[in-house]
């Protein structure tokens, strides 16, 4: 009946009640093939996103009967309904709770905040949630927002855009996304979930003048992480993978077989001093470093990087946003002979690998995107770190300056590990640094990087246990 809105929100529970049994059924299939865990979760995670709209649609109502009743709690059971659509092939591989069973809420301090987007055709919704309280937002729908996000994204990523356009558009986004939110965010620490497209949002630049920045697909993949962060021993170690000669110029190859040219692609001349910088952070932690023509896929598929509880990669990343299966990181692609061999770390296979890294680091181009899938978000490189063990990944979202990201991650490492700083506070610490520099000013050079997952931090100064 029309106007029955108590009615129209119990089928559309029933509904979706049906395609959660369904859900559940596919969740518990496991391949019979070994190889296989990357392409079963997109093939969830893709039907999945075929529902997206009527979870949207319950989100509707039950936000309509939240305006007509303020005090029933109808906007809490929308907030519930959207984290049931958000990343749910990516919690699922990341199991069970185990003895784990507080409300994701737990995770909240009074110095943190959540701030979980939901896009609808006609409207969307932010919450803000503390452990103090609760509000909820309307915004625009889906088209503005999106059209929004993939302009900033665009402007960003290119260190031709001036720097004026950039600060104009990005007023106009925080505008649509933070402006009606703006008079409550007294917190330091902001924890964000923004699906699907919002993914691109640089929320990090809009925010770092107050704000540490912490991205998660869904409170209930935080959930899991934070459990499995809790039930890690600390460990010092580092290991540190990439480097590779992967290019025909690269003078580490022997003379005869160096290429001459403009081959691609072509080395990363301030690579090296990545490598050393994060190298003289380890102090006395334990190292692996895994880099040149050592700096091969065996290391991670032959479980070599197990044991470390923070991974760092480096060199070139490429993300297909297709088959996002073969999004890679290139490590190798020469031995010391100047033989080829072959040198891909695909998406798919470091989803089979078991990282018991807190924090793995992927330094290189456009290692936080991917595949956009509604609902479960851009699967890619850092949905795969995070499926394979890790609690947190710093990845990017476009393709960064190779000797503005060395300068970057010395101060990040500086930061986290010579001072102990959680890898947030690390990060952005590191960010304003870079910002400070006239030469470095623009976010294309510093605002690339982001941290998803949890933000526990279990380093020590110096690399003591």
């Amino acid at each position: 009946m029309q106007g029955d809105l108590p009615g129209a929100s119990q089928r559309m529970e029933e509904a979706l009640d049906l395609v959660e049994s369904l859900r559940t059924e596919m969740a518990r299939a496991d391949s019979p093939v070994s190889g296989q865990k990357f392409l079963l979760d997109l093939f969830k995670a893709t039907w999945l996103a075929s529902k997206q709209d009527d979870y949207a649609f319950l989100i509707d109502l039950l936000m309509e009967r939240h305006r007509l009743e303020p005090d029933r709690g109808y906007d809490l059971q929308a907030l519930e309904i959207n984290e049931r659509s958000l990343a749910r092939s990516l919690a699922d591989s990341l199991g069970s709770l185990g003895g784990v069973s507080e409300p994701w809420s737990s995770l909240l301090d009074e110095d943190t905040a959540l701030l979980e987007y939901s896009l609808g055709e006609e409207r969307s919704y932010l919450w803000w949630v503390t452990p103090a309280g609760h509000a909820t937002f309307e915004l625009p729908g889906r088209a503005v927002l999106e059209t929004a996000a993939r302009k900033l994204h665009r402007l960003m990523s290119s260190r031709r855009t001036r720097q004026a356009t950039i600060d104009r558009e990005s007023q106009k986004v925080a505008k649509l996304l933070l402006g009606p939110v703006a008079p409550r965010l007294s917190q330091r620490l902001l924890v964000i979930v923004a699906p699907d497209i919002l993914q691109y949002v640089p929320f990090e630049t809009l925010l770092i003048d107050r704000h540490e920045v912490v991205r998660n697909p869904s409170a209930a993949v935080l959930t899991r992480l934070r459990a499995r962060s809790i039930a890690r021993e600390p460990s010092p170690g580092l290991a540190l993978l990439g480097h590779g000669v992967f290019s025909p110029l690269d003078d580490r190859l022997p003379s005869e077989t160096r290429a001459s040219g403009a081959e691609r692609p072509r080395p990363l001349p301030y690579v090296d001093d990545e490598v050393r910088s994060v190298l003289k952070r380890a102090g006395r932690r334990r190292v692996l470093a895994a880099i040149g023509f050592d700096a091969v896929p065996e290391v991670a598929l032959e479980g070599f990087l197990g044991g470390f509880p923070l991974l760092h990669f480096l060199g070139h990343g490429m993300t297909d946003p297709k088959r996002p299966e073969r999004s890679r990181l290139l490590l190798s692609l020469y031995t010391r002979q100047g033989r080829p061999r072959p040198g891909w770390l695909t998406a798919e296979k470091i989803r089979e690998l078991d990282f018991d890294a807190d924090l793995v680091v992927l330094s290189a181009c456009r290692t936080g995107l991917g595949k956009e899938v509604r609902g479960e978000g851009l699967v890619g490189l850092s949905q795969s770190v995070l499926a394979a063990g890790a609690s947190s990944v710093v990845a990017s979202l476009w393709n960064v300056d190779d000797q503005a990201t060395a300068a970057l991650m010395e101060r990040f490492y500086g930061e986290m590990l010579d001072r102990g700083r959680p890898p947030a506070e690390a990060l952005r610490l590191a960010q304003l640094s870079l910002r400070s520099e006239r030469r470095w000013s623009s976010p294309y050079y510093w605002g690339g990087f982001v941290l998803k997952g949890d933000w526990l931090n279990k380093a020590r100064p110096g690399g003591s246990p």
